[in-house]
């Protein structure tokens, strides 16, 4: 005869390999999901430090070619309301 555990929430019986209450539906969490939502946590973490660190990085570069002499900022025309989308252009020497 299989083991049994008690439903937590109605009390009911179940198989103790069951993942559901065959009463009232509730879901077991086994160590199986645990460890699926610990990898998923894992993974978002070093996901948003990925993220993060290249945002830093892609800000350090602005700021490095915004200060460097060199850097020369050529506008394809004259500021004006009638084009507000002109192609603007940056050559470094």
């Amino acid at each position: 005869m299989a083991s049994t555990i008690k439903c937590p929430k109605c009390g009911a019986e179940m198989n103790a390999n069951s993942r559901m209450c065959p009463v009232c539906g509730r879901k077991r969490i086994t160590g199986k999901d645990m460890a699926e939502l610990f990898l998923l946590i894992i993974l978002l973490f070093f996901g948003y430090l990925f993220i993060h660190s290249m945002r830093q990085t892609a800000k350090r570069m602005d700021k490095t070619i915004m200060e460097d002499s060199s850097c020369l900022f050529v506008s394809s025309g004259t500021l004006s309301a009638e084009y507000p989308e002109q192609e603007i252009k940056w050559i470094i020497s």
